[in-house]
């Protein structure tokens, strides 16, 4: 079991990788942008960080620069829908930041969950920028 922080601000999306988390034997904490998701880093450890690109208040990115700086060996997951550019455009901003994986939206949720074991036991590779 591995403890997983969700950080999205579209609280069905949150509701749904929560509950898919759970159900695969995760514990899964959920925040609605990148200054609770610090302050969830800051009470707890975790594992996997799962961030959305856009957000209010503090972005994605500024949240996966953040991570970076204080937990660097913390694997990070983004994932976009899209918003005033592409989503893969976002994506590839992210992978600059050598986020562990990204998704575009809507997720698959066996591929996510594949992603998640991957990760956890250290077969999945840091994506490089293109």
């Amino acid at each position: 079991m591995a403890k997983i922080l969700i950080v999205d601000d579209d609280p069905d999306i949150c509701f749904m990788l929560k509950r898919l988390l759970e159900r695969s034997g995760h514990e899964a904490t959920t925040a609605s942008n990148g200054f609770e998701a610090l302050n969830c880093l800051e009470q707890g450890l975790f594992e996997i960080v799962v961030a959305d690109i856009i957000m209010p208040d503090m972005d994605g990115i500024e949240l996966i620069m953040t991570i970076r700086v204080k937990h660097p060996l913390l694997k990070v997951i983004a994932m976009s829908g899209g918003g005033r550019i592409s989503a893969e455009e976002y994506l590839k901003m992210a992978r600059l930041l050598k986020v562990n994986h990204t998704f575009q939206k809507p997720i698959r949720t066996a591929e996510f969950l594949n992603v998640i074991n991957d990760l956890l036991t250290g077969s999945a590779y840091i994506l490089r920028s293109k």
